[in-house]
């Protein structure tokens, strides 16, 4: 009788084994993973206190997806996509920010030469931790981007946080056009440019 029982089991354990080797196996567990997710949505929707935006709800999936890639890698949604596309003039304060996943910080990574933010001297690696009051923890690059934009000849007050200063620097910058120059020129004397 034990002889009968093991040759089953082995041919059960080969089968099993064949099909988590198979090709298709990615496929199970992606279904699975996706299976969970659903499952996460409809619970909170259907059991959270409050009625729910579900297009909110998914946005917040999507960017909590993102949130465990590099500090590059961000969801845009079809406005600000679009807004993004519209040929206009840049209005604003000429900064190159990312931001860093561990503090969830914006970081300056450089002000454009000449720029308001230059001008009153945003430095490169200075933290904006504020924009005219209002903190700027936890927001994507693009929603610190839109609170800079705004009509020209506008101010905005930036809260900065530098390294080797204890309190906070306040810095009140004037929205201008801001236009790229890739090169800049000079001359050194009658002979060499």
């Amino acid at each position: 009788m034990r002889k009968h029982l093991i040759l089953p089991g082995a041919a059960v354990g080969i089968a099993l084994t064949l099909a988590v080797i198979q090709p298709n196996a990615p496929a199970a567990v992606e279904s699975s993973q996706r299976d969970r997710l659903f499952a996460a949505f409809d619970r909170i929707r259907a059991n959270y206190v409050d009625a729910l935006d579900e297009s909110e709800l998914v946005t917040a999936a999507i960017n909590g997806m993102t949130g465990v890639l590099d500090s590059e890698s961000v969801y845009i949604d079809g406005k600000d996509f679009r807004n993004m596309q519209v040929n206009h003039p840049f209005v604003g304060l000429g900064l190159q920010i990312k931001i860093t996943r561990d503090k969830g910080s914006v970081r300056v990574v450089a002000p454009i030469d000449d720029s308001p933010a230059a001008k009153v001297g945003v430095k490169v690696n200075d933290v904006i931790t504020h924009i005219d009051g209002v903190p700027l923890q936890g927001l994507t690059v693009y929603q610190v981007v839109d609170k800079m934009f705004g009509p020209v000849n506008t101010s905005v007050r930036l809260t900065v946080m530098r390294a080797g200063n204890d309190k906070p620097v306040e810095l009140t910058a004037v929205r201008q056009i801001i236009t790229m120059r890739p090169v800049r020129v000079r001359q050194d004397g009658e002979d060499v440019g």
